[in-house]
């Protein structure tokens, strides 16, 4: 029953164009960090767009997600270390919860909370192959360390697949600082000639007027796999 769920899914994804926006909400966040990345990369970068790209379906991606996502991105980044292939295989009896959404889920581990979100579906490369955009947000439960991965995901061809995602960017909080790294600044470039440069990394603290770029040490690259921005 389990794989014609699946393949039914699948059936109703494929009916979809390449492009489409699923989480509204989850997508301002990264459209407001990096427009002319996502422009740069034939996904929405103004509300205008965005209002088009707003698709409806019934596919499971929380579900799929917590199935099938692998945490691999994430080791040697936060302080806590995840067993386990999938974000299902980290859950702990009676040290970790659960909660399942329509386009994501949340864990509460007793160190942080992982909030995991389907952004859109896309075709980053221009290869012809779908992709998913996924974020991944970890926020400890002391300290005001917390980060945002923006992941490409390959979409899923059964129910079994670990997926294996591709971290495009980071977007780096201490406290009310907040930086984004790309990490690797080549760009396929689809943008009108009159677009503009493609977001610039900065470091921005409220209250301040210095707008400054990242020492280079602050680039976190290893252990994470590299994606072309």
């Amino acid at each position: 029953m389990g794989k014609i769920l699946f393949l039914f899914c699948s059936l109703l994804l494929a009916g979809c164009s390449t492009m489409s926006v699923v989480d509204e909400k989850g997508y301002l966040q990264i459209m407001g960090q990096m427009p002319r990345d996502l422009e740069a990369h034939g996904l929405p970068a103004d509300h205008e767009a965005l209002r088009l790209a707003l698709s409806e379906s019934s596919y499971p991606y929380g579900a799929v997600l917590f199935k099938q996502l692998s945490p691999s991105f994430m080791q040697g980044q936060v302080a806590t270390y995840y067993l386990g292939e999938t974000f299902a295989q980290t859950l702990q009896p009676r040290r970790s919860s659960f909660t399942p959404g329509k386009n994501g889920f949340t864990i509460e581990h007793m160190t942080q909370r992982v909030q995991v979100a389907m952004l859109a579906v896309c075709d980053w490369d221009g290869d012809g192959k779908r992709e998913w955009l996924v974020s991944c947000r970890v926020v400890p439960k002391r300290g005001g360390h917390e980060k945002t991965w923006y992941l490409l995901v390959p979409e899923p061809e059964n129910s079994s697949d670990v997926l294996k995602p591709t971290a495009v960017a980071i977007w780096d909080c201490l406290g009310l600082s907040c930086q984004l790294i790309k990490l690797k600044a080549e760009a396929i470039d689809r943008r009108k000639e009159d677009a503009g440069p493609l977001t610039e990394v900065k470091e921005f603290t409220p209250g301040e007027q210095t707008v400054t770029t990242p020492p280079e040490q602050k680039k976190e690259t290893q252990s994470i796999e590299e994606h072309s921005l």
